[in-house]
């Protein structure tokens, strides 16, 4: 019960702290346990009134559209191609495969990008472009990968793109 207590007065202060951070009011919030359960796992219930209307509407001015995030100028992708990946490193890496390999892996390692930017793996057929994948890069070294069932024979290849479109690195394989 006592737990329960706390949790309300820290969930209280929090909500406290995010309005004076926001210049609001804060809202009202009554915390109460359900009935259903046992005292040592009641779960809290959170009930939140509307805040009262404002005196004074303000026009709402219009949003700048949302700009892709810039990746870094010196970012790269090392870029190799092969039959599976495991424990993050590519495994059965080539150039040339047959129409039996079935599903061939894009591993890639983006150098010196911002964390949260995407990238895309672009799959390519004799110069067609046939599938792409976007992808999050989680660190300024990052490793990702996306794989594709192949069922064509040619020339393929994969670009791994900023979100800008520009060329991070790529490779090329063949299947016969």
């Amino acid at each position: 019960m006592k737990k329960m207590l706390i949790l309300a007065v820290i969930m209280s202060c929090s909500l406290a702290v995010q309005a004076e951070e926001r210049k609001q009011e804060p809202k009202e919030v009554d915390y109460t346990m359900t009935k259903d359960t046992a005292p040592a796992e009641a779960a809290v219930e959170k009930k939140e009134e509307a805040p009262a209307p404002q005196e004074e509407a303000k026009p709402k001015q219009a949003e700048a559209p949302v700009q892709p995030a810039e990746t870094a100028p010196g970012a790269a992708a090392e870029v190799k191609i092969g039959t599976g990946v495991t424990a993050r490193e590519l495994q059965g890496e080539g150039s040339s495969f047959t129409k039996e390999t079935g599903t061939v892996y894009c591993w890639s390692l983006i150098k010196g990008a911002q964390p949260g930017t995407k990238v895309t793996h672009e799959w390519s057929l004799n110069g067609n472009k046939v599938f792409e994948i976007p992808l999050e890069v989680k660190s300024a070294r990052s490793r990702t990968w996306s794989s594709k069932s192949i069922t064509s024979i040619g020339n393929w290849s994969v670009k791994v793109l900023d979100e800008q479109g520009k060329e991070l690195g790529a490779a090329a394989f063949e299947v016969k």
